[in-house]
């Protein structure tokens, strides 16, 4: 189950960043949407190495 739990929080990190830098909206929610995206990709970059 935790390999799931990585892709998906790969996945939406991937998503949040993407959506984060491509959309036209206020300079503050892009700012939290990365933000949240790259923690997502760090989360899953932590739960990927072995232990």
């Amino acid at each position: 189950m935790g390999f799931y739990v990585m892709l998906l929080a790969f996945f939406v990190g991937v998503a949040l960043i993407a959506t984060g830098a491509t959309k036209k909206t206020n300079k503050v929610i892009r700012i939290v949407l990365i933000v949240l995206g790259v923690v997502s990709l760090g989360a899953a970059v932590y739960m990927g190495l072995p232990k």
